[in-house]
């Protein structure tokens, strides 16, 4: 490892749950693991349940923003389609668009378009993802 690089095992399941349980005590930094690119840190993903997902969500995004993040992307499977996304993107009013290269659809980019106002969110950006296979 390099200088300034360690190796930290809580993943995404264990902080939302410790977020949950109101145990994360202005530690969520210790959580994160530093890349190369500057200011850009990363958590394992483990295997969180949506339910698990929505309940820890808040506490998780309070403490991120106490910890002075700007910006957290939370990769995982296409989860616009559950009615319980709706409840995760009101949370926080903003989401990221990832559109898989060459699976979306121009009628599945509406209705998830729909969803995001339903809930009264927008988009603040796009990527692209190359498409699997």
């Amino acid at each position: 490892m390099g200088d300034g690089e360690r190796t930290v095992s809580a993943t995404l399941a264990d902080v939302l749950t410790s977020a949950h349980a109101g145990s994360l005590n202005g530690q969520i930094r210790d959580n994160l693991v530093a890349t190369e690119r500057e200011n850009l840190t990363v958590l394992a993903p483990g295997e969180a349940e949506m339910v698990m997902l929505l309940e820890g969500l808040p506490a998780l995004l309070d403490a991120l923003s106490e910890a002075g993040v700007d910006v957290a992307v939370i990769a995982a499977p296409a989860v616009l389609e559950d009615p319980a996304a709706t409840l995760m993107v009101w949370s926080t009013r903003r989401a990221l668009w990832v559109v898989e290269s060459g699976s979306t659809t121009t009628e599945e980019a509406r209705e998830a378009n729909a969803r995001l106002e339903l809930a009264g969110a927008g988009a603040f950006g796009i990527a692209m993802v190359r498409e699997r296979g």
